[in-house]
């Protein structure tokens, strides 16, 4: 499995390359009588998963910080990913929004992002901020095209001794004329 993480002081990213269902909404989903299940059924049945699909944490406990810092930091997170998206050609669900010359990913930024906030970033102001994101988008878009380069590789299929045996048998049975041969 393909998991691409960066960390600095104020953030910890968590890339995969596939569609990943949400925790929280996992939660909800494995509940068989919780009123949002049916709802979130259908949604993630029905999302387009050729588009990034990015979500804020936070490590922040609640006896640390109130409400009000907690959310300021979510926001200020959000808005200098989206900008930290913008400059690298992407909008914000991480499709291509024009061609980028000298673009570090080919095509639209596909898969699962969690951007987890620490408790340093609420001190931190929004310059420092935009530079931390954007410094951890350059490190898991790098990840990110690594990993497109080698799903591009063809990899030899693993065959079990007894898929080779049936094979052997199948070649010795063809130049037996006993069985027809597919042409």
């Amino acid at each position: 499995m393909n998991v691409a993480k960066a960390s600095s002081a104020n953030f910890a990213f968590r890339y995969e390359p596939t569609f990943v269902v949400p925790f929280i909404a996992g939660r909800y989903l494995m509940s068989q009588l919780h009123c949002l299940r049916p709802k979130l059924d259908h949604f993630y049945r029905n999302c387009d998963r050729q588009v990034l699909s990015w979500m804020v944490r936070s490590s922040i406990k609640r006896t640390e910080y109130k409400q009000a810092p907690r959310v300021w930091a979510h926001r200020r997170t959000r808005v200098a990913f989206r900008n930290a998206l913008k400059e690298r050609g992407f909008d914000p669900q991480g499709k291509r929004i024009g061609n980028t010359p000298g673009a570090v990913l080919e095509g639209d930024f596909t898969g699962s992002l969690t951007i987890l906030i620490r408790k340093e970033c609420v001190t931190q102001d929004f310059p420092t901020i935009q530079k931390d994101l954007s410094q951890l988008l350059d490190r898991v878009l790098l990840q990110a095209r690594n990993f497109s380069d080698a799903q591009g590789q063809v990899k030899p299929k693993k065959r079990s001794k007894r898929k080779i045996g049936k094979e052997v048998k199948r070649e010795q049975k063809a130049e037996d004329g006993s069985i027809l041969t597919p042409a």
